[in-house]
């Protein structure tokens, strides 16, 4: 009967953790849910953000400089990650399609840290692309696209 127990008890155990270390974004379908939870991630560090997604992220564009809305006077800027490869994202794009998009303006003035990345890839979100970034805070951010 003890044995029983214990059997029942790392069960208990394990689904527990499993199932509070599920990701907000599971689907790329999903992706709305971090507009709707916004607020969790506004004014926390981007890797908080980049936690919650379990799609791949594919792209992502810079853009420094100027950002109205973002709740500062300051130059700062945003990041658009989508879920795509980079030549069907500018392929939808310059159709007038948008894929899902997450725009993020940051509360630090942006600044696109030197790569070595060539051309055929600047627009590759990398780990080391993601180390570079997940330190700035999330000002504001909106979903966009279908």
């Amino acid at each position: 009967m003890k044995h029983l127990l214990k059997v029942f008890v790392v069960i208990f155990l394990l689904t527990g953790n499993y199932c509070s270390a599920q990701k907000m974004v599971q689907t790329i379908s999903d992706v709305q849910k971090i507009e709707i939870n916004k607020e969790k991630f506004i004014g926390k560090p981007l890797k908080n953000l980049l936690k919650e997604i379990a799609p791949q992220i594919k792209v992502y564009l810079l853009k420094p400089g100027s950002t109205p809305g973002a709740g500062t006077t300051e130059e700062v800027g945003n990041i658009s990650f989508a879920f795509v490869e980079t030549t069907e994202y500018f392929d939808k794009v310059s159709k007038g399609h948008r894929p899902v998009t997450i725009l993020v303006y940051l509360k630090e003035k942006l600044v696109d840290k030197a790569s070595n990345k060539s051309k055929e890839t600047k627009y590759n979100w990398t780990e080391e692309d993601e180390k570079k970034y997940e330190n700035y805070t999330v000002a504001a951010l909106r979903v966009y696209g279908s």
